[in-house]
Parts: structure tokens; C-alpha cells; sequence
């Protein structure tokens, strides 16, 4: 047996913390259109589990540490389910249940039943997959490994070949097969040290202007309210990044912070993201979680231009990701913030993610498959910003926890982020305070101030132009 790598101590925590939960329930379901070959994807769904043992490995414990024990074998089958010549209006709702039930359907992290697949016969040409696999051993990169693995294994096996395999390919026994021998090295000291300093002085709490909440029924219960940056805005605002040397993910972090600074009335924002942690080529096929955690912390002054923000960010933003190998676990053992049960993360409580990197499409053969929207969400940040590069535009989501907050409140929101995109972009030596005052002329919605428990804020302060 193997100890569980630090990356995946928080999510065995919280397994244990809350047994029988479904916070960590992946599911992503794909429509499929054309003559399915039922059988052969069956036994490609088996082939793909079979290749990587973390999707059948048990995870134990000894009462003080937890351990990686794989099974020798696999009893994974594809749930197949027929309703055929169901009404198209009917089909929707049987989608969304379906969804709803294999979201909220725990897994049992001790038995090796880490990755589930059902799949729904509405008529010969139109099919219903859905995959659900527990966040402990997977992650957005190992999505498009399965996409493209399964669409090879599929096709060989619908052309009567033998899938074809590469038997010495690295998997996530062998990342915590190499974490276990290197914890404790110089390498690792060096990283943590950079942290304790970046975050151990004065650490902020972000103070999110919350609706009155009973922390006794505070759950992880999400919406999401989406938006859209159109292709010109989208446009202007990459100029803005690229004269100023920056990527579009240190232009938009930029500006959530600002948001988030002028929302919250604070000086001192720091805000999570994720770290794709396969630096190594090594690792471009595991299946696993290899995601870590990294928490960019910036400072504002009045005075301050937009561009001088950016800078500073991206100078974060690089040192971050040179020190983006030690588990956020580690971090937050060392730095032992105190927490509170409303909040959902003990150093951040606001997350940012941008996805400008297409995902590789599923190839199955003559089928055409598209990934559908769920309706449900279940979110484990308190508000987190999400966009997607897509024909040229961002479509933008705001998850946040309805316990936390009314829609009106993060729809506001979501229009007081796109106003700033657009001043940036417009001038781009616009100043924080001009900004500030910018977004405080902006009329919020009539409901808005009495949903809070915090007014938004009012800026008084002269504006001021860098010159």
C-alpha cells in the first residue's frame, strides 16, 4: 500500500469529516447521436478503467495516515438503462433527474468504486451518457484523457482491431510512489518557506458581503449565474494584456481581485486558483488528481494605475507557479488559519478559472457527441469566477453558495465585472480610484442593498489620474 499523496489528504479528509457526502461527485454527461456500438463501448469504458488502476484503488487508513491500496481487478459495468421512444420534452427531464441522482449518490472511497458509467437508450440514433467518478482520483486534464482513450479504444474495437496500449506508461501509483520517497526534501522546504512568507503575515479574510446565514444550515448547495464577454470586448481587453506583457489569465485575475476589492471594502485580496501540477510530460496521461491548489495574494493602493495591478499580479503569478509544487495542505499546516464553518476554504474564500485552452472532443466513430449542461451545482467555494474562451468571446459563470447569497446580489456582480472589463479596455491608464468610482455610479438593482447584510460600497475619495 501506498500513503495518499498530500493533494488528496483534504479531499480524504473531508470524506471522512462527512461520511455518506456527495461534494465531491464529478459528473459530466454527453449526449451521443448516430448508430452506437453498445457492446464496444462497454468494453472500452472496462479497457480505460482497467488501464488505470487509481480508478479501482481502495483507500484506507490506519487511523493516522491513509493509504492507496489498488485491486488486482476491476468490476466495472456500464448501467444500461432503455427508454426508447421517450418524448424529446420528457427526455429533458429524465436527464435532469439522472444528473441530479448520480450527482447526490456517494461514493464509498473504501471499496475501489471510484468511477461510474451509466448509459440510456432514447432510440437507435440518440443515447444519454453520463460519467460520474469521485474528485479524489480525477481532475479537468484526466477528462480529456478519457475523451481521447476511449474514442481510440472504441474505434479499434468497431473496426474488429486490438486497441493498441503502451504497458510501461507512468500512472498515479507511480506519482505517489515518487511523492512518498521525496516529502521532507530540501526542495520541498524551499517551496514552503516561500509560502509562509507570501501568506503568514496578517493573513485577510476575505469579508464577502453575505446575506444572514444559521451556520447550522449551511450547506455546499450552488447556482450559477452565466454571462458572456463578447468576441469585440474579448478582443480589446487580450490587446490590453499583450501590450502590457501579460496572459489573459493575469488580466482577468486582475480584475476579479479589483471587483473583489471594491466589493469587500479591502486592501488586501487573495484569491485561489489551480495549478494543472504536470510540469513533467511524464504525467500528460495519468488519470488522477493532480490538481493543486495556489492562493494569489495582492495589495492594493488607491493611487495605483490598472497596469501598474497588473504588473504586480503577474510578478505574483510567476513566483506562484515556481513555488507551485508543495500540496496547499502543506501550507495550510503550517500556517494554521483560523477557520469558520461559513467560510469554505481556510486561506481563500474566492476562487478564479479560466479555461482558453480548448478540451480535445470525444471521436467516436460516426457518433457526434456534445456535453450537456446540468441544472444542479455543488460548489465548495463561496463564490468562484469562471470563464471560457469560446469562437473568439469568454462565456462567464459566477458559482456561488445559495446560502450565502440571492441571485440578484451575484447578477449585479457579474454586470459590475463586465463594466470593468470594458473601462480597462477603453483606458488603460485608468486609475484604481476612477475605477472605483466607475463601478460606484453603476445603479445596483433595487433588491440588491436590502438581500445584504453589508451595503455595497461607497468610495468618497478624490479621483485621482496617474500621470
Amino acid at each position: 500500500m501506498l500513503q495518499v499523496i498530500l493533494l488528496l489528504q483534504r479531499l480524504w479528509f473531508h470524506d471522512q469529516l462527512y461520511p455518506g457526502n456527495s461534494t465531491y461527485n464529478l459528473v459530466e454527461p454527453f449526449e451521443l447521436n448516430g448508430l452506437l456500438n453498445v457492446d464496444a463501448l462497454s468494453q472500452a469504458l472496462r479497457i480505460f478503467v482497467a488501464r488505470h488502476p487509481v480508478l479501482t484503488s481502495r483507500i484506507l487508513d490506519d487511523g493516522a495516515e491513509a493509504y492507496m491500496s489498488p485491486s488486482p481487478e476491476t468490476s466495472f459495468q456500464l448501467q444500461l438503462e432503455q427508454a426508447l421512444d421517450m418524448p424529446s420534452q420528457e427526455r429533458e427531464r429524465y436527464t435532469q433527474r439522472a444528473l441530479a441522482a448520480a450527482a447526490a449518490y456517494p461514493f464509498d472511497t473504501r471499496s475501489g468504486d471510484m468511477f461510474r458509467a451509466s448509459l440510456t437508450v432514447f432510440s437507435a440514433q440518440c443515447h444519454l451518457l453520463i460519467i460520474a467518478v469521485h474528485h479524489i482520483v480525477w481532475d479537468g486534464w484526466s477528462t480529456a484523457i478519457m475523451a481521447g482513450e476511449i474514442s481510440e479504444i472504441y474505434n479499434a474495437l468497431v473496426a474488429g482491431k486490438t486497441p493498441s496500449d503502451t504497458p510501461d506508461r507512468l500512472n498515479f501509483l507511480d506519482v505517489a510512489l515518487w511523492e512518498q520517497t521525496h516529502r521532507g526534501s530540501r526542495a520541498f522546504n524551499i517551496q514552503l518557506d516561500y509560502w509562509v512568507n507570501q501568506l503568514g503575515n496578517n493573513l485577510p479574510v476575505l469579508a464577502l458581503p453575505t446575506t444572514p446565514v444559521d451556520s447550522r444550515n449551511l450547506t455546499a448547495t450552488g447556482a450559477r449565474h452565466p454571462f458572456h464577454l463578447s468576441s469585440q470586448l474579448t478582443a480589446r481587453f487580450d490587446a490590453l494584456c499583450v501590450k502590457l506583457g501579460i496572459t489573459p489569465f493575469m488580466g482577468y485575475m486582475t480584475a476579479w481581485q479589483l471587483l473583489l476589492h471594491w466589493w469587500c471594502q479591502q486592501d488586501d485580496i487573495v484569491v485561489g486558483t489551480a495549478a494543472g501540477h504536470r510540469s513533467h510530460p511524464e504525467l500528460a496521461g495519468v488519470i488522477g488528481f493532480l490538481v493543486n491548489s495556489l492562493a494569489i495574494r495582492t495589495k492594493f493602493q488607491r493611487h495605483d494605475a490598472f497596469t501598474d495591478l497588473c504588473l504586480r499580479v503577474k510578478q505574483t503569478c510567476l513566483e506562484a507557479y515556481r513555488h507551485q509544487d508543495l500540496p496547499f495542505d502543506q501550507i495550510v499546516n503550517a500556517l494554521r488559519p483560523k477557520r469558520k464553518i461559513s467560510q469554505s476554504a481556510p486561506i481563500y474564500r474566492s476562487w478564479f478559472v479560466l479555461h482558453d485552452v480548448a478540451t480535445p472532443p470525444w471521436a467516436l466513430s460516426e457518433i457526434k457527441t456534445t456535453l450537456l449542461d446540468a441544472e444542479f451545482l455543488l460548489d465548495v467555494h463561496d463564490i468562484k469566477l469562471s470563464l471560457v474562451a469560446k469562437q473568439g468571446a469568454m462565456e462567464g459563470g459566477m458559482d456561488y453558495r445559495t446560502a450565502l447569497f440571492t441571485p440578484d446580489i451575484i447578477e449585479n456582480l457579474a454586470l459590475r465585472f463586465t463594466q470593468l472589463i470594458e473601462k480597462v479596455s477603453e483606458d488603460t491608464a485608468i486609475s484604481l480610484s476612477e475605477i472605483k468610482c466607475h463601478l460606484d455610479a453603476q445603479q445596483p438593482r433595487d433588491n440588491e442593498a436590502s438581500a445584504c447584510s453589508n451595503e455595497l460600497p461607497s468610495w468618497d475619495f478624490s479621483v485621482t489620474r496617474r500621470k
